[in-house]
């Protein structure tokens, strides 16, 4: 068969969808996606540190759950990660670094804030909570917080 019998690949592969299925999951683990995220470049001030970007330090589109650690240890599809309130600008140098959620308990704040993914711990997969039981800690914890 030729390529150009191939059909055009789904642009919107994922239909939506926040998390990976388990399968899904497995193949990005073995390959990291390549990712463009698209954002509006009229914001002109870093979400750090309040200043504009520099020659030496210019302005970046950064991600608050990374696509490693989004992939890997929280499952999102390649899709979820490039949506408008994961991505912000930020400083090529240092700030990138402290807008990302790093610990599982930033992560899952952010993975339930209303201002981020929004999710409900009902939502989180199965499989996942056994490959990231710190992160599903972290979301038990803010779903039922210590009285």
């Amino acid at each position: 068969m030729s390529d150009t019998n191939l059909k055009p690949l789904k642009k919107n592969g994922f239909e939506g969808r926040t998390f990976l299925t388990e399968a899904e999951w497995k193949t990005y683990r073995r390959a990291r996606a390549v990712r463009y995220a698209q954002t509006d470049d009229s914001t002109v001030l870093c979400e750090s540190c309040g200043k504009k970007g520099t020659k030496k330090n210019p302005l970046q589109n950064a991600h608050k759950i990374g696509h490693a650690i989004g992939t890997d240890h929280v499952g999102l599809t390649p899709e979820a990660l490039l949506r408008s309130y994961n991505i912000v600008k930020a400083h090529k140098s240092e700030c990138n670094r402290k807008v990302e959620a790093k610990t599982p308990s930033e992560i899952a704040d952010f993975l339930v804030r209303k201002d981020g993914y929004g999710i409900s711990i009902e939502e989180f997969p199965a499989f996942m909570r056994k490959q990231s039981p710190n992160v599903w800690k972290a979301l038990q914890a803010i779903e039922a917080p210590p009285s």
